[in-house]
């Protein structure tokens, strides 16, 4: 039986007999670890790109974040997939060759 809401699922008896509260445990649980993995990449890379700025060479790390996003969006729709069976949909557009087209098709895009 697939559960409809969340007030139908907390008034059913077996509650903890079902795969809800376990997903939803699983859920929060990478959604933990991803996000501290997540901060402590951010503030790493923000931190050197400011600091080497004075030298040039932190000018391209401080474009990592950006560049990180498109990769962590996906992995945050796969990891929606662990409470909802349905994939949600990327809402990125195909970019072209190469890594110049596709680090502008990022920056263009509203989705971005």
């Amino acid at each position: 039986m697939r559960l409809n809401g969340s007030w139908q699922a907390v008034a059913r008896k077996d509650l903890l007999a079902t795969s809800l509260p376990w997903r939803a445990l699983a859920y929060l649980v990478t959604g933990a670890v991803v996000g501290v993995v997540v901060l402590a990449s951010l503030v790493v890379s923000l931190t050197a790109g400011a600091l080497l700025t004075v030298f040039l060479v932190g000018v391209p790390l401080l474009a990592v974040p950006v560049v990180a996003a498109v990769p962590l969006g996906a992995l945050e729709r796969r990891r929606l997939r662990i409470m909802d069976a349905e994939p949600a949909p990327s809402p990125h557009r195909p970019a072209g060759r190469g890594p110049r087209r596709w680090f502008g098709t990022r920056l263009r895009e509203q989705a971005t």
